[in-house]
C-alpha cells in the first residue's frame, strides 16, 4: 500500500502473536493492520501519527501488545494498544549529552529495542551514544564510548546488569546497566587491514559467549574458553557461488551467466577457502541441498578452483 507516491515503507515488526502488524514509513507515519481470515491476509487497521521524519525502526514486545519506534525526527515512542486506540510515550533523544559535537547537529535515532525485562528502551543515536529511558519516557541511563555509529546493542542474556554494544568504530564495549561504567573494551583490529567494523553480534543462549560479525566478513568468538567445536571450524568459509557473475534476460529477470539459469535453480554451491579450494567432504555436507548425502557421494573438485557447482 502507498498512500502518496513518494511515500516508501521502511521498517516492520509482527506483534508476538503474529495478529497485528506495524510498518513505518518515510513521512513518519505507522501503519498497522490485523491478519485475518484462512489465509492470513492483512487488514488496515490503524495510521499512527507522531513521527516528524522517517520512521526507520520497529519492535514489539514479546510479552505484550507493545512496540517502539525510532525516527530521524530524533524520538523513540512507546506504542500501547488499549481499547482499541494506540496510547504513545515519548522518549527525546535530542537532549545533549555529548559537549564536543557541534551543538547544531541534529540527533538521529539509528536503532531503537526494548531490554529485556520489556520495562525499558535502549536506543543507538547518530551522536554516537546509546540511551535507556523508562516506561515513562525518562532518561534514565547513557552510555559514552564509541567514536563511531553503533547498531547493536543487547542486554545479557541472563546478568541483568551487563549491555554489550558494537559500532562501525570497531568497538565492543561491555557496560554496567546501572552505572553507565564500561567494564571492557575490546578493538577488532585485522592484521593488515586495520580496524574493521562490527555490524552484529549475539550471545550464546547460555550467555556464556559473544558472537560477532565485521565489515570484512569475519565471525569471532568472545568467552571465558575456547570451545573445541569452534576450533575444529575452517578459519576461511565461502560459497563457491559468492562472485560469479549475473546476468539479466530480455525479460529484465536475473540469470546465473554460466548456467542462464535463475540463481535459485542453480544447484547447492561448494564451501570453499579464500583461494577458492574445497573444503573437506564433511564440511561440504553441511550445505542445505548436501545435507542428505554421504561423504563418499559428494563430487569434491581436489587440488582445483572450484567455480561452479555440479550437482543438480
Amino acid at each position: 500500500e502507498r498512500v502518496r507516491s513518494a511515500d516508501k515503507l521502511l521498517s516492520s515488526s509482527f506483534s508476538a502473536g503474529g495478529t497485528i502488524l506495524a510498518v513505518g514509513s518515510s513521512d513518519g507515519d505507522i501503519f498497522t493492520y490485523t491478519i485475518r481470515g484462512e489465509l492470513g491476509l492483512p487488514v488496515k487497521d490503524q495510521t499512527l501519527e507522531g513521527h516528524s521524519a522517517m520512521v526507520i525502526t520497529l519492535t514489539f514486545a514479546k510479552r505484550s501488545l507493545r512496540f517502539v519506534s525510532g525516527s530521524k525526527d530524533g524520538t523513540v515512542r512507546v506504542w500501547g494498544r488499549s481499547n482499541g486506540s494506540w496510547d504513545q510515550v515519548v522518549c527525546n533523544a535530542r537532549t545533549r549529552v555529548v559537549t564536543d559535537r557541534d551543538p547544531k547537529e541534529q540527533i538521529d535515532v539509528l536503532f531503537s529495542q526494548w531490554s529485556n525485562n520489556e520495562n525499558r528502551v535502549l536506543a543507538s543515536c547518530s551522536d554516537t551514544s546509546i540511551r535507556m529511558w523508562n516506561m515513562s519516557g525518562e532518561l534514565i541511563q547513557v552510555f559514552m564510548g564509541h567514536d563511531d555509529e553503533a547498531y547493536f546493542v543487547q542486554e545479557h542474556p541472563l546478568v541483568a546488569d551487563i549491555l554489550v554494544t558494537c559500532g562501525h568504530d570497531g568497538h565492543i564495549i561491555t557496560w554496567s546497566v546501572e552505572s553507565g561504567v564500561a567494564l571492557n573494551t575490546f578493538l577488532n583490529v585485522i592484521e593488515g587491514e586495520g580496524r574493521a567494523s562490527v555490524l552484529e553480534a549475539s550471545f550464546t543462549p547460555s550467555g556464556e559467549n559473544l558472537l560477532t560479525v565485521d565489515a570484512n566478513g569475519h565471525i569471532s568468538v568472545f568467552g571465558h574458553e575456547m570451545l573445541a567445536d569452534y576450533i575444529s571450524v575452517p578459519r576461511e568459509q565461502f560459497f563457491s557461488s559468492d562472485y560469479l557473475s549475473l546476468i539479466r534476460d530480455r525479460f529484465s529477470n536475473v540469470l546465473d551467466e554460466q548456467t542462464e539459469l535463475p540463481p535459485h535453480l542453480v544447484g547447492p554451491p561448494y564451501m570453499v577457502d579464500q583461494q577458492g579450494m574445497a573444503l573437506p567432504p564433511q564440511v561440504q555436507g553441511l550445505i542445505p541441498g548436501r545435507h542428505f548425502l554421504s561423504p563418499s557421494d559428494i563430487i569434491l573438485l581436489k587440488k582445483k578452483k572450484v567455480l561452479t557447482a555440479t550437482l543438480r
